[in-house]
């Protein structure tokens, strides 16, 4: 796991995305590993951080995603709302905790990057 940890600091779009694959694929235990990430300093560290828990759906990611939708890097911002539609597939109940703000915040980063099959399951009509 440190090893694939380590490969979420590389240069290489690839290598970043199969190193999130893999932790992915290592199930929930990676999540309290993975959660420093959200904080890291590397925008494309905290983008992976995002892929990886919203993958694993923690109930727990909720209030790390709403601080994300402010991040200053956009591809940050998408990987937490992208994150947060797989967040409230898994946690239909947690939707009910965003306010109205952070629900259109969420949606309009899902429009803006024409994420329209993820917009409409956050909108409940898939």
């Amino acid at each position: 796991m440190e090893t694939l940890l380590s490969l979420l600091y590389s240069e290489s779009w690839y290598t970043r995305e199969a190193a999130a694959d893999a932790l992915v694929a290592l199930g929930p235990t990676v999540a309290e590993a993975v959660y420093p990430l959200l904080e890291e300093g590397y925008w494309y560290v905290r983008a992976a951080a995002f892929r990886i828990l919203g993958h694993l759906a923690s109930e727990k990611l909720l209030p790390h995603i709403l601080k994300a939708l402010k991040d200053n890097n956009v591809a940050v911002q998408l990987e937490a709302a992208r994150a947060a539609v797989r967040l409230f597939q898994a946690h239909p109940d947690l939707k009910q905790h965003l306010s109205r703000e952070e629900r259109s915040e969420i949606e309009a980063i899902l429009a803006h990057h024409k994420e329209l099959d993820l917009l409409q399951h956050l909108q409940g009509h898939g």
